[in-house]
């Protein structure tokens, strides 16, 4: 399977007075770490802040721009990508590139089913599972087949790990799903915190 190559933005931890937020750029395609699992996590509570990363290596960033919106911007893999709710009362995400303003992308979710489905060009779209009484949250390709799965690093900690089961070019071409599920995923637990 093809992957084409994307520059992408990491954290420089080299130490050596190097300034925490520098910013060093590398070649990497994000199949090169799909061999392995990987971290969502929230470094600061005090920050809305999201980071996937590799071990210490920030792969992606999500943030909202605003404290009291549900918008999210995420970068990384030499993209930007904004994730937006059109309309309150409707449950249907649009997602843009960089400074567009026409979405390219969306989410739909498919009642009380337990997830929805992300609506890419050309037709393609990938479904996204998730089930109300037990931490069941993967992402599944048009064919069916399994491609991540998203679970809670323990009961003690908030961090999520992401395990990947098959290579899928379309993740390769839209990193920002596994950032977007990440964002469902906050939701839902937000939601379940303000019922308790």
């Amino acid at each position: 399977m093809l992957f084409s190559f994307a520059t992408i933005k990491v954290a420089d931890t080299t130490g050596g007075g190097a300034q925490p937020d520098r910013i060093r750029t590398a070649t990497m395609t994000f199949a090169e770490y799909t061999t392995q699992e990987l971290k969502l996590v929230q470094p600061s509570f005090w920050k809305g802040v999201h980071h996937l990363q590799a071990g210490e290596t920030v792969l992606m960033t999500m943030r909202s721009p605003k404290w009291y919106s549900s918008d999210v911007i995420i970068e990384g893999f030499g993209g930007s990508w904004k994730i937006t709710r059109p309309s309150i009362w409707k449950a249907r995400t649009e997602i843009t590139k960089g400074n567009d303003h026409l979405p390219f992308a969306s989410y739909e979710p498919e009642g009380w089913s337990g997830g929805g489905f992300f609506h890419l060009p050309n037709g393609e779209r990938m479904e996204y599972r998730f089930g109300m009484w037990k931490n069941l949250n993967e992402l599944y390709s048009a064919q069916k087949v399994r491609l991540v799965s998203f679970r809670r690093e323990s009961i003690w900690r908030t961090g999520i790990i992401v395990a990947f089961h098959h290579p899928s070019a379309l993740l390769e071409q839209h990193p920002w799903i596994i950032m977007a599920v990440y964002q469902k995923l906050l939701e839902r637990r937000q939601h379940a915190q303000g019922a308790a």
